[in-house]
Parts: C-alpha cells; structure tokens; sequence
C-alpha cells in the first residue's frame, strides 16, 4: 500500500514541477501516460489517428491546466489525467457521431436500456452466433459502456477501480457495466434468433 502511496505522491510532485513550468516534469509525466492515455483514447475511438491526436491534446491540457491540480485537497493525479483524457476522447467521440447524424448524449441515461429484451442467452444461443456477432455487439455499445466494459474483463479491474481510473463515482461505474452487459445480451440473442 505504501508504494501505491509513494507512486501517487510522485505523480502529484511531477504535476506541481509542471505548475512551476518544469518542461522535465512534463516530459517525464508524458513518457509514464503516454502510451496508457493512447490506449484510452483508442478503446473509446477506435482510431489509431484520433488516439494520438487525444494525446497531444491532453497533454497540451495538462500543461495549460496544471495550477488547477490541488495535490493538498485529496486529488488523485491519476484520475485527474485520466478524466481529462476521457473527456478529450468523449468530446472527439460526439463529434464523430453528430458528423454522422447521430448524438448518444440525446437519449437519457435513465432510458438507455429502454426497448431491450431480455430473452435468453444460453449455449443454444451461442452456437448460433456467427463469427464477428460478439465484435458487432461490443462495438455498438455506447463509448462509455464499452470502456468500462473493457476495464472490467480485459484489465480485470474492480467497479472501484474503474470509478477510480475513469474520474466517476462508483455508482455510475456500476450502472454503465450492467447496462453494457444488457445491451451486449440483448443483441447476442438477436443476432442468433
């Protein structure tokens, strides 16, 4: 517990050097994220350009917002820079989707899981499935369902740590995986009907 103590205390001395104008803070924090804020931005957007631009965009922020970072006041490094990435990448994600005529944010998150069926899904089901059935699926769940989705069964982390990692309370952790998973049951059965 104690090295998770002194990484974060690290991390939170890296950001105040940055608010200072440390170029050496900022590249050191640059080249510990990097590739961790890439595979963020490139799980929601599925595009390795959009992904590096999310990088340079959060980086640009980082440094251009770093004297907001209170380290005093309880704030945790790692889920300010990855909040700040998150919103960088859902900003780029609902652009993409207003270009495409459609806007995620339109439906309520209470309606999210309206109209889906809850038929079924058994061994029966599964055989029916043709290759890219489970792909389709994923893919067409909305970028924050599919992102705590991936944090829960590709990194294995807990509702907690998701909350942790994403900037979100609990709570919203917890709804967005089950209604993932929903939706993700809803068009498995669908697709084998």
């Amino acid at each position: 517990m104690s090295s998770i103590k002194s990484a974060v205390a690290d991390i939170s001395a890296l950001i105040i050097r940055i608010q200072r104008r440390d170029l050496d803070a900022y590249r050191q924090l640059f080249e510990h994220y990097h590739l961790r804020v890439h595979a963020c931005a490139l799980q929601l957007l599925r595009c390795e350009h959009a992904a590096d631009d999310i990088v340079q965009e959060v980086f640009e922020r980082i440094w251009r917002y770093a004297p907001s970072f209170r380290a005093d006041g309880g704030w945790h490094p790692e889920a300010w820079i990855f909040q700040i990435a998150r919103n960088q990448a859902m900003t780029e994600f609902g652009r993409r989707k207003r270009f495409e005529e459609y806007d995620p944010e339109d439906a309520d998150a209470s309606n999210a899981c309206q109209g889906l069926t809850h038929a079924p899904y058994n061994e029966t089901t599964a055989e029916a499935l043709r290759p890219g059935d489970l792909d389709r699926a994923q893919n067409d769940l909305p970028a924050n369902y599919r992102q705590v989705m991936h944090l829960r069964f590709a990194h294995d982390l807990s509702n907690p740590e998701i909350a942790e990692h994403l900037g979100i309370p609990v709570g919203t952790a917890k709804t967005w995986l089950r209604r993932g998973l929903i939706s993700m049951r809803s068009s498995l059965s669908s697709a084998a009907a």
